[in-house]
């Protein structure tokens, strides 16, 4: 579905950024959730047959991503609708990770759940109006 020719390393790298954008918050700069599809098409002159189909990989990994390190705000959302949609499909819904079974790494304590938190945080303080931000005050031991 493609005129150019796309190397494996290429669809590594798209892969890997499909990924990387459910890790950003929709604010951040470099989260290019609503062009990486676009992007890559272009690029490789995809026609529109071939777009669809990456457009739905694109999901699709979002999905996955979602079901293997879901925030406990997520868990009772949208991840409990997913989950029961794929059950009615007769599909796994449970993730089949190794970290959410290890007390010191998984669940909360993982890396991963530490650098959505900093970029939901982050979100946080981008779209927060100026005016009604709090500022560090240096007679102070921190910002609270």
């Amino acid at each position: 579905h493609a005129a150019k020719k796309c190397a494996k390393s290429d669809i590594i790298a798209f892969l890997g950024d499909c990924m990387e954008c459910y890790f950003l918050n929709p604010s951040d700069d470099w989260n290019r959730s609503d062009t990486i599809v676009q992007d890559f098409c272009s690029k490789y002159q995809v026609d529109s047959q071939g777009s669809a189909e990456i457009e739905q990989l694109f999901m699709g990994i979002n999905h996955i991503v979602v079901l293997e390190v879901p925030l406990k705000m997520e868990i009772n959302g949208a991840l409990n609708r997913m989950r029961a949609a794929m059950a009615m499909a007769g599909k796994p819904t449970e993730s089949h990770s190794w970290l959410p079974r290890c007390d010191f790494i998984g669940g909360d304590r993982a890396l991963h759940h530490t650098i959505r938190l900093l970029q939901k945080f982050a979100g946080v303080i981008a779209s927060t109006p100026t005016n009604k931000k709090s500022y560090l005050d240096p007679r102070r031991a921190g910002m609270f």
